[in-house]
């Protein structure tokens, strides 16, 4: 996932009761992955503070279930791969997403236009 939706995620707004309720069980069986799309310095630094405790309503144990790589370039995004989907382009979908990915979405069908 790229940052931005990692910002969602963790955002108390979204949720009834508290992250930690809501998001708990969560936390037992899956892990994140967020790919840098800006500026790594801020994006890396979100996640120290949430080791730190800093961020409002996120426990700070969770910066262990949140993995940051490195920076991807803009064409690697997940909008190219959406756009290479819908048009039936599986050539160029291969070149931003792993290979089972796009076998998965292609047999699926994801994405294409009704």
């Amino acid at each position: 996932m790229g940052y931005d939706t990692l910002i969602r995620i963790l955002d108390k707004k979204y949720y009834v009761d508290t992250l930690e309720k809501e998001l708990g069980v969560f936390w037992e069986k899956n892990r994140l992955i967020c790919a840098i799309r800006g500026d790594d310095t801020v994006e890396r630094e979100y996640v120290e503070r949430i080791s730190r405790g800093e961020v409002d309503g996120v426990p700070k144990g969770w910066a262990e279930y949140i993995t940051i790589i490195e920076p991807v370039g803009k064409e690697d995004s997940s909008t190219r791969a959406r756009k290479a989907a819908k048009e039936g382009n599986w050539e160029d979908l291969r070149k931003v997403v792993p290979v089972e990915i796009a076998d998965y979405v292609q047999r699926e069908g994801l994405y294409l236009e009704d």
